[in-house]
């Protein structure tokens, strides 16, 4: 700690248990969008689409994949 706490405690003693369960509440959730923006970039603004460029879109490939000819 880098600081006393007001009770004058300088050092936090927890189980194994109990310190996985606080490190496990500072992990994200899985697939969270970690990046926020604002201003220009964000969401909802005006002027985004003027700044940030579009998808490319790839054509998929609807046939099932081609079997090579069996000779002989």
């Amino acid at each position: 700690m880098k600081r006393p706490l007001p009770d004058g405690t300088t050092h936090l003693l927890f189980t194994g248990l109990e310190l996985l369960q606080r490190v496990a509440s500072l992990v994200p959730p899985p697939r969270a969008n970690l990046t926020r923006f604002h201003g220009v970039f964000a969401p909802g603004a005006k002027l985004r689409p003027f700044l940030v460029p579009k998808q490319v879109r790839r054509k998929r490939e609807r046939g099932r994949r081609q079997r090579p000819e069996r000779s002989g």
